[in-house]
């Protein structure tokens, strides 16, 4: 067999591992993300709730990884050998990570729905969880770092499978918070997502070109890494463009609905205009009940193609941030794929 055969056959196997190093670290960022959004003291108790409710996303998405994985184990109950290991094995260390972070993250999310709230404990449990995150990540980023695998020991790719968590994440996030409503009151949280993803995507990109200049000098007595992956160049422009397109989508869906940081006042602020509104609110609902009085069963038409353009922004706003997502996992995806073609022992491996 060529260097390529084995290198397709090898990452074929190990195929549902490409899935989920490609979505759960993004999946786990995302809860994260928002998780730190609830953090934040004097947040509005309704978009509070309606954070803590759509928890339930990224959670699920990091689950399906997390169970696409339990099939390289042959029988999932292997799992439980797994974890006779924790603190000396780096595959175990992952699992038993995220079974932490996970089960965390499904119980506070289950808390939610619970008509007492205890916000002390809840804050302390946020804490708990981002530590377990972050732990998971930084577990999933070095269970692949093997000394016998010299395409896999260099130190920058612990750093990709990192740094892609942060590229798919907050568009994961961003998904979750365009389902909000008022959207506005986020804009900074948003905003910022959006250049953490832009950044990390180009670190990201960057690390691979690395990655792939080193490849040439890498061989074992059979190959060289560059056989096993001809096409690592190709794979990367693919991605490239993909990620690139999902990173900048949020700052299109920004212009296309307008997100005015003027408009999104950080939490307890208010502005002389919001002061002035909340003065004439009871003014304003008396003046639009009795506008709707008078207002006939066939409502203008210029009102009606306003309602319709403001829907249209805000399916299209979610498509954009959906689309996107999707497009940033598929170049991580491809990325991941090279990852495991590319893998090489020091000797021969039967």
């Amino acid at each position: 067999m060529s260097g390529v055969q084995i290198a397709w056959a090898n990452a074929l196997s190990e195929s549902t591992l490409v899935f989920f190093t490609t979505l759960a670290p993004s999946a786990a960022f995302a809860y994260l993300a928002l998780l730190i959004l609830l953090f934040r003291s004097g947040i509005d108790t309704v978009i509070h709730e309606q954070i803590h409710h759509l928890l339930w996303a990224p959670l699920v998405l990091c689950m399906i990884g997390l169970i696409a994985s339990a099939t390289h184990l042959g029988n999932p109950s292997n799992a439980l050998y797994v974890l006779m290991r924790v603190g000396s094995s780096p595959l175990s260390n992952e699992v038993f990570a995220a079974g932490a972070f996970l089960g965390m993250a499904a119980v506070f999310w289950l808390a939610s729905f619970s008509i007492q709230k205890y916000y002390l404990v809840e804050r302390i449990a946020m804490v708990c969880i981002i530590a377990s995150g972050i732990c998971f990540i930084a577990a999933i980023s070095c269970a692949y770092h093997v000394e016998t695998i010299v395409t896999w020991s260099m130190p920058l790719m612990p750093a990709t499978i990192a740094c892609s968590s942060a590229m798919g994440g907050p568009l994961l996030a961003l998904c979750c918070l365009q389902a909000t409503d008022p959207f506005p009151s986020k804009v900074p949280f948003a905003k910022g997502l959006a250049v953490v993803s832009f950044g990390a995507t180009v670190a990201w990109l960057s690390m691979q070109t690395a990655i792939g200049l080193a490849l040439p000098g890498i061989a074992n007595e059979l190959f060289t890494a560059s056989e096993l992956v001809p096409m690592f160049w190709p794979a990367l422009v693919l991605s490239g463009v993909l990620c690139l397109a999902g990173s900048v989508s949020p700052f299109v869906v920004a212009r296309r609905l307008g997100w005015d940081v003027s408009k999104a006042y950080p939490a307890g602020h208010k502005s002389v205009k919001q002061k002035s509104i909340e003065q004439n609110a009871e003014q304003k609902r008396a003046i639009q009940e009795s506008a709707r009085q008078k207002i006939t069963a066939q409502e203008p038409a210029e009102q009606k193609v306003a309602g319709q353009e403001s829907v249209g922004r805000e399916l299209s706003a979610r498509y954009w941030l959906i689309g996107a997502s999707v497009s940033m996992l598929i170049g991580i995806f491809i990325m991941r794929f090279m990852f495991y073609m590319m893998h090489m022992t020091v000797g021969v491996a039967v």
